[in-house]
């Protein structure tokens, strides 16, 4: 459970960052002066109304556009540190929890198996609860993957601020910053295969295949004899 509770807490520093993103501009304008409810108010409106002369007024002020780009450039330093932890993440885990995906796949071919040519009623109950168990196992693995590619890609969020209204140098950080966000965090069992939701369908499909196979086998090898 390790790597699905490491995965858990980046994703929501993720998602902390989007809203640092999402509110650099109004940050920077408390940090000029400017009152609370009249920020809430642009934050708001300023997609329906024209900004008052007031908030305008203060964006072309030196005072606010240093408190916009250290508000920025924390953010973007933010950024890089949670990549650098999802590339440790990937490079120390990657090893084992390809291990671990591998053996809950062999095992729950292995139960099904034993599932399909078992005729014990008590031991086909019990061996439906390891199948249901280790597909969670499973499922929880790539759902933990799933929560990093969910989180780490925010760009639509940056529209949801007014970054148009600043002077050309923010907005030519934005941009980039905009561009670097459109990187997708996979993590990656041993480099071989990302976690995420369509691959635990792929996962699945795989299995009922093998077993399907495993049965015909069986069933011939019967008719056979």
């Amino acid at each position: 459970m390790i790597f699905p509770c490491i995965a858990a807490i980046i994703g929501q520093q993720f998602k902390i960052l989007a809203s640092n993103l999402k509110n650099n501009i109004f940050y920077a304008l408390l940090k000029c002066g400017i009152p609370r409810h009249v920020v809430n108010d642009f934050k708001n409106n300023f997609d329906r109304l024209e900004p008052n002369e007031t908030i305008m007024s203060v964006i072309k002020r030196n005072q606010f556009r240093k408190a916009n780009l250290i508000y920025l450039k924390k953010n973007i330093a933010h950024h890089q540190i949670l990549l650098n932890y999802c590339d440790d993440l990937n490079r120390i885990i990657g090893f084992f929890l390809f291990v671990k995906i591998i053996a809950a796949f062999c095992n729950i071919i292995f139960i099904m198996f034993t599932l399909i040519t078992s005729g014990a009623q008590t031991e086909i109950m019990s061996l439906c609860f390891y199948v249901f168990f280790a597909s969670t196992e499973l499922f929880v693995y790539t759902y933990g993957g799933q929560i990093l590619i969910e989180k780490s890609e925010f760009l639509w969020d940056l529209y949801d601020s007014p970054w148009y209204l600043c002077e050309v140098k923010f907005q030519k950080l934005m941009l980039m910053v905009q561009m670097k966000v459109q990187r997708v965090v996979y993590m990656r069992a041993g480099g071989y295969f990302a976690m995420c939701a369509p691959m635990f369908i792929t996962f699945m499909k795989s299995l009922m295949s093998y077993i399907a196979l495993l049965r015909e086998l069986v069933v011939s090898d019967k008719s056979n004899s």
